[in-house]
Parts: C-alpha cells; structure tokens; sequence
C-alpha cells in the first residue's frame, strides 16, 4: 500500500510540476493523504524499519506540501494575469485560498494558518516543516519532532522542522526554499 500511495503522490506531483495549467486533483486530496500518511506513520513498530520508513514518510509528506506550494502559485499567477480559474480544477482547500486573495483577506492576520492548519499540506501533526537547501556538509540531527535528519551533503535538499530550519538559516547552514515558478 506505501508504495502505491508514494507513487500516486508522485505522480500528482510531476503532474503539477511539469504542467503551466492546473491539474485536477482527486476529492479530498490533500487531507486524505495526510490522514494516511499520519497513519501510516503511527503503524511503524519495528526499530529496524523505522530509518527507511521515516524516510519514505519524509518524502511523502514532502511531494503533498509540493504538490499544494505548486498549486498556490499557480492560482495566485492566474489571479495575476486575472483569467478566470474552473473551479472544478480546485480542492476545497485552493477554493478557500482563492477566495482569500479576491476578497484581499490573504494578509489579514491568521489567514494563512486557516488555510495552511486545514490542509496539513505545510503543517504535519501540528508541527510547521520548512523545505532548505544546506550550504555546507553537516552532520545528523535530532528534529523537534523527534526523527533523526541526515547527515546532509552540501546543496542537500530537505524537508525539516521549522525550528530546526530556523537554527540552521540563522548560522547560515542553510537557506530556506521559496516556491516559485
């Protein structure tokens, strides 16, 4: 099942990578997956499997927040250019995030955490993850959420804990990723 679910979401995510226009998404994309993706994280109970497990949980929760970061610019680009968006191409979530940007209520305060707390796109089991890129070959670390990060090579990209990433940005070990095409 972790296989095809890893593939299913890679698939969606090359899918939203690889095309300008907007992809239609199964129903409930986003918190399907993530309910699974927490299940299928609360099921690993062999220490032995818990390294490449965690990292498939890793790079699953990686392609579902990509897939949404893709997904955001791509209307807020369209919104730009002001062409109109089929809705039936939107998830809840995106239809909600639209809404927001119309009606100029994207940067009233906790307007992102609405949108962003929902999806568990960009927060996972209530912890924020940031997406960097490290600047300099460092060894393992323990993240706040308690699973083990690397070590990193140089101009590794990786998905970790927001704590974590702030600690790293701020000794300039990193730099954090923004979306943009």
């Amino acid at each position: 099942m972790t296989a095809k679910l890893y593939e299913q979401l890679f698939r969606f995510w090359r899918e939203n990578r690889t095309n300008k226009i907007l992809v239609k998404l199964p129903e409930d994309f986003y918190p399907r997956n993530s309910v699974i993706i927490r299940n299928f994280q609360k099921s690993i109970d062999n220490p032995l499997e818990n390294a490449i497990q965690a990292t498939i949980i890793l790079r699953m929760r990686f392609l579902l927040q990509d897939t949404l970061l893709l997904r955001l610019s791509k209307i807020i680009e369209i919104v730009k250019k002001n062409r109109i968006i089929d809705p039936s191409l939107l998830s809840p979530e995106e239809v909600k995030f639209l809404a927001l940007i119309k009606e100029g209520g994207l940067f009233v305060e906790g307007a992102s955490e609405a949108i962003i707390g929902k999806t568990q796109g960009l927060i996972i089991d209530g912890r924020k993850y940031t997406l960097v890129r490290i600047l300099e070959n460092l060894p393992a670390i323990i993240g706040t959420d308690l699973a083990t990060y690397g070590p990193f090579k140089k101009e590794d990209i990786i998905l970790i804990p927001y704590d974590n990433a702030q600690i790293l940005i701020v000794k300039k070990m990193a730099t954090e990723i923004h979306m943009t095409d």
